[in-house]
Protein backbone atom coordinates (compact mmCIF):
# COMPACT_ATOMS: atom_id res chain seq x y z
CA UNK A 1 0.00 0.00 0.00
CA UNK A 2 1.75 3.23 -0.82
CA UNK A 3 2.07 5.91 1.83
CA UNK A 4 0.39 8.98 1.28
CA UNK A 5 2.66 12.23 1.79
CA UNK A 6 1.37 15.00 2.92
CA UNK A 7 2.25 18.47 1.37
CA UNK A 8 1.96 22.44 1.92
CA UNK A 9 -0.73 21.98 -1.36
CA UNK A 10 -2.81 19.25 0.44
CA UNK A 11 -4.97 22.17 1.79
CA UNK A 12 -7.31 20.00 4.20
CA UNK A 13 -4.16 18.14 5.63
CA UNK A 14 -2.23 20.95 6.19
CA UNK A 15 -5.39 22.80 7.76
CA UNK A 16 -5.64 19.80 10.11
CA UNK A 17 -2.05 19.32 10.83
CA UNK A 18 -1.82 23.24 11.66
CA UNK A 19 -5.03 22.54 13.78
CA UNK A 20 -3.22 20.28 15.69
CA UNK A 21 0.17 21.46 15.91
CA UNK A 22 -1.60 24.88 17.46
CA UNK A 23 -3.38 23.06 19.63
CA UNK A 24 0.18 21.29 21.01
CA UNK A 25 1.24 25.08 21.10
CA UNK A 26 -1.56 26.38 23.02
CA UNK A 27 -1.20 23.59 25.07
CA UNK A 28 2.13 23.88 26.45
CA UNK A 29 1.84 27.72 26.45
CA UNK A 30 -0.74 27.06 29.19
CA UNK A 31 1.20 24.69 30.89
CA UNK A 32 4.26 26.96 31.07
CA UNK A 33 2.27 29.92 32.25
CA UNK A 34 0.30 27.62 34.85
CA UNK A 35 3.92 26.54 36.08
CA UNK A 36 5.63 30.05 36.25
CA UNK A 37 2.15 31.23 38.21
CA UNK A 38 2.49 28.59 40.19
CA UNK A 39 6.57 29.22 40.67
CA UNK A 40 5.23 32.50 41.92
CA UNK A 41 2.55 31.71 44.53
CA UNK A 42 5.59 29.78 45.90
CA UNK A 43 7.30 32.51 46.64
CA UNK A 44 5.85 35.06 49.60
CA UNK A 45 6.17 38.99 48.57
CA UNK A 46 6.56 39.69 52.73
CA UNK A 47 9.55 37.01 52.62
CA UNK A 48 11.19 38.53 49.66
CA UNK A 49 10.52 42.42 50.71
CA UNK A 50 12.78 41.49 54.13
CA UNK A 51 15.15 40.16 52.02
CA UNK A 52 15.48 42.80 49.74
CA UNK A 53 15.52 45.40 53.06
CA UNK A 54 18.08 43.35 54.34
CA UNK A 55 20.17 43.24 51.40
CA UNK A 56 19.75 46.87 50.91
CA UNK A 57 20.66 47.35 54.23
CA UNK A 58 24.33 45.93 54.15
CA UNK A 59 24.82 46.81 50.57
CA UNK A 60 24.56 50.15 51.36
CA UNK A 61 26.71 50.49 54.40
CA UNK A 62 30.75 51.16 53.33
CA UNK A 63 31.81 48.91 55.70
CA UNK A 64 30.79 46.12 57.99
CA UNK A 65 31.43 44.50 61.53
CA UNK A 66 30.16 41.87 63.04
CA UNK A 67 30.45 38.44 65.05
CA UNK A 68 28.71 35.10 63.95
CA UNK A 69 28.90 32.50 66.08
CA UNK A 70 28.18 29.32 64.57
CA UNK A 71 27.57 25.32 65.16
CA UNK A 72 27.94 23.60 61.84
CA UNK A 73 27.75 19.55 60.94
CA UNK A 74 30.79 17.37 60.80
CA UNK A 75 30.94 13.45 60.11
CA UNK A 76 32.88 11.39 61.85
CA UNK A 77 34.73 8.10 59.91
CA UNK A 78 31.38 6.35 61.47
CA UNK A 79 29.08 8.58 59.48
CA UNK A 80 28.07 10.02 62.60
CA UNK A 81 27.14 14.07 62.12
CA UNK A 82 28.60 15.80 64.81
CA UNK A 83 28.15 19.69 65.21
CA UNK A 84 31.32 21.86 65.41
CA UNK A 85 31.50 25.40 67.29
CA UNK A 86 33.36 28.83 65.81
CA UNK A 87 33.53 32.39 66.31
CA UNK A 88 34.13 34.97 63.96
CA UNK A 89 34.48 38.37 63.75
CA UNK A 90 34.58 39.58 60.71
CA UNK A 91 35.51 43.33 59.28
CA UNK A 92 34.82 44.14 55.38
CA UNK A 93 35.54 47.42 53.95
CA UNK A 94 33.94 47.83 50.38
CA UNK A 95 35.03 47.21 47.80
CA UNK A 96 37.81 45.38 47.93
CA UNK A 97 38.81 44.99 52.18
CA UNK A 98 38.75 42.13 54.62
CA UNK A 99 39.35 40.55 57.18
CA UNK A 100 38.02 37.19 58.75
CA UNK A 101 39.15 35.73 62.41
CA UNK A 102 37.77 32.81 63.23
CA UNK A 103 38.30 30.58 66.28
CA UNK A 104 37.15 26.90 66.55
CA UNK A 105 36.02 25.00 69.32
CA UNK A 106 39.30 23.00 69.73
CA UNK A 107 41.13 26.35 70.53
CA UNK A 108 42.84 26.89 67.26
CA UNK A 109 42.60 30.19 64.90
CA UNK A 110 42.72 31.01 61.66
CA UNK A 111 42.84 34.47 60.54
CA UNK A 112 42.58 36.22 56.68
CA UNK A 113 43.58 39.32 55.17
CA UNK A 114 42.55 40.54 52.21
CA UNK A 115 43.70 43.68 50.92
CA UNK A 116 42.50 44.25 47.41
CA UNK A 117 45.36 42.38 45.89
CA UNK A 118 46.92 39.87 47.90
CA UNK A 119 44.77 37.17 49.84
CA UNK A 120 46.49 36.00 53.14
CA UNK A 121 45.60 32.83 55.24
CA UNK A 122 47.77 32.24 58.48
CA UNK A 123 47.70 29.82 61.57
CA UNK A 124 49.05 32.40 63.83
CA UNK A 125 49.81 29.39 66.94
CA UNK A 126 52.17 27.44 63.80
CA UNK A 127 53.21 30.86 63.07
CA UNK A 128 52.45 29.54 59.31
CA UNK A 129 50.32 31.58 56.87
CA UNK A 130 49.69 30.94 52.89
CA UNK A 131 49.54 34.31 50.11
CA UNK A 132 47.83 33.82 46.57
CA UNK A 133 46.89 36.96 44.20
CA UNK A 134 43.52 38.00 44.56
CA UNK A 135 41.40 39.79 42.44
CA UNK A 136 40.60 43.33 42.85
CA UNK A 137 36.79 42.66 44.53
CA UNK A 138 35.15 40.84 47.17
CA UNK A 139 32.81 39.84 45.09
CA UNK A 140 35.39 38.15 43.01
CA UNK A 141 37.35 36.95 45.99
CA UNK A 142 34.19 34.92 47.28
CA UNK A 143 33.72 33.18 43.77
CA UNK A 144 37.48 32.51 43.68
CA UNK A 145 37.56 30.55 47.13
CA UNK A 146 34.63 28.92 46.75
CA UNK A 147 34.96 27.84 42.93
CA UNK A 148 38.32 26.88 43.63
CA UNK A 149 39.44 26.45 46.62
CA UNK A 150 36.34 24.57 47.47
CA UNK A 151 35.22 27.18 50.09
CA UNK A 152 32.22 26.22 51.53
CA UNK A 153 30.62 29.55 53.70
CA UNK A 154 27.21 30.29 54.27
CA UNK A 155 28.37 33.89 55.68
CA UNK A 156 29.83 34.29 52.42
CA UNK A 157 26.24 35.21 50.90
CA UNK A 158 26.28 38.05 53.57
CA UNK A 159 29.35 39.86 52.61
CA UNK A 160 28.62 40.13 48.67
CA UNK A 161 27.54 44.09 46.89
CA UNK A 162 24.33 42.63 46.18
CA UNK A 163 23.03 39.53 48.36
CA UNK A 164 19.36 39.90 46.85
CA UNK A 165 20.83 39.37 43.18
CA UNK A 166 23.31 36.70 44.45
CA UNK A 167 20.59 34.77 46.25
CA UNK A 168 17.39 35.74 43.89
CA UNK A 169 18.08 33.70 40.90
CA UNK A 170 18.17 30.39 42.80
CA UNK A 171 14.73 30.84 44.66
CA UNK A 172 12.42 28.06 44.61
CA UNK A 173 10.04 29.05 47.11
CA UNK A 174 9.45 31.45 50.25
CA UNK A 175 7.53 31.84 53.48
CA UNK A 176 7.18 34.73 55.84
CA UNK A 177 5.72 33.39 59.20
CA UNK A 178 5.36 36.54 60.99
CA UNK A 179 6.94 37.94 63.98
CA UNK A 180 9.12 35.72 66.63
CA UNK A 181 10.56 36.29 69.91
CA UNK A 182 13.81 34.84 70.26
CA UNK A 183 15.32 35.78 74.15
CA UNK A 184 14.76 39.58 73.86
CA UNK A 185 14.26 40.19 70.62
CA UNK A 186 10.95 39.87 68.17
CA UNK A 187 12.45 39.23 65.17
CA UNK A 188 10.43 38.58 61.83
CA UNK A 189 11.02 34.74 60.62
CA UNK A 190 11.57 33.64 56.71
CA UNK A 191 12.01 31.28 55.14
CA UNK A 192 13.33 30.16 51.36
CA UNK A 193 13.70 26.86 49.61
CA UNK A 194 16.84 27.29 47.00
CA UNK A 195 18.80 25.26 44.78
CA UNK A 196 22.18 24.94 46.62
CA UNK A 197 20.36 24.77 50.05
CA UNK A 198 17.13 25.93 52.17
CA UNK A 199 18.01 28.77 54.10
CA UNK A 200 16.07 30.40 57.53
CA UNK A 201 16.75 33.81 59.02
CA UNK A 202 15.64 35.79 61.64
CA UNK A 203 15.79 39.66 60.56
CA UNK A 204 15.92 42.02 63.03
CA UNK A 205 13.73 45.46 61.62
CA UNK A 206 13.72 47.43 64.98
CA UNK A 207 16.13 49.87 63.32
CA UNK A 208 17.88 48.83 60.70
CA UNK A 209 17.12 45.11 59.26
CA UNK A 210 19.75 43.23 59.99
CA UNK A 211 20.35 39.44 60.44
CA UNK A 212 20.33 38.07 63.88
CA UNK A 213 19.75 34.63 63.16
CA UNK A 214 20.57 32.05 60.10
CA UNK A 215 20.29 28.31 59.18
CA UNK A 216 21.79 26.97 56.60
CA UNK A 217 20.82 23.44 55.01
CA UNK A 218 22.88 22.44 52.52
CA UNK A 219 20.96 19.76 50.80
CA UNK A 220 23.39 19.43 47.54
CA UNK A 221 25.53 18.43 49.73
CA UNK A 222 26.39 14.81 50.81
CA UNK A 223 24.94 14.39 54.35
CA UNK A 224 23.19 17.77 53.80
CA UNK A 225 25.24 19.79 56.72
CA UNK A 226 23.14 22.13 58.52
CA UNK A 227 25.03 25.63 59.42
CA UNK A 228 22.93 27.44 62.49
CA UNK A 229 24.59 31.10 63.09
CA UNK A 230 24.02 33.91 65.35
CA UNK A 231 25.15 37.22 64.18
CA UNK A 232 26.04 40.27 66.82
CA UNK A 233 27.75 42.97 67.49
CA UNK A 234 26.78 44.83 64.14
CA UNK A 235 28.56 47.92 63.18
CA UNK A 236 27.44 50.06 59.90
CA UNK A 237 29.36 52.69 58.32
CA UNK A 238 31.57 53.09 61.04
CA UNK A 239 35.74 54.22 59.99
CA UNK A 240 38.18 50.68 60.22
CA UNK A 241 41.85 51.35 60.43
CA UNK A 242 43.38 50.41 57.43
CA UNK A 243 45.74 48.46 59.74
CA UNK A 244 43.25 45.79 60.28
CA UNK A 245 43.56 44.52 56.71
CA UNK A 246 47.22 44.37 56.87
CA UNK A 247 49.46 41.66 57.15
CA UNK A 248 52.90 41.82 58.38
CA UNK A 249 54.56 38.54 59.78
CA UNK A 250 57.19 38.36 62.26
CA UNK A 251 61.04 36.83 61.23
CA UNK A 252 59.94 33.48 62.39
CA UNK A 253 56.56 32.70 60.40
CA UNK A 254 56.72 30.11 57.47
CA UNK A 255 55.19 30.58 54.20
CA UNK A 256 53.20 27.74 52.98
CA UNK A 257 51.73 27.43 50.29
CA UNK A 258 47.47 27.32 50.05
CA UNK A 259 46.04 23.79 48.62
CA UNK A 260 44.10 23.97 45.85
CA UNK A 261 40.88 21.73 45.82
Amino acid sequence: MQKRIISVRDTTASKALCATLGAMICIALSFLATSAAAAEELIDSKAVTLLQRMSDTLNSAPTLRFTAHTLSDDFEPSGVKIKRGMMQEITLERPNRLHVHTRLDDGSSRVAWYDGKILTVALPAEQVYAQVDAPATIDELLDLLQERYDFYLPLADLLYTDLYAKIEPHLLSGIHYGERSVGNLALQHISFEATPGDLQLWVDTSEATLPRLMVVNFTALEGEPEWLIRLDHWELGEYVDPSVFEFHPGASWRRVELKER
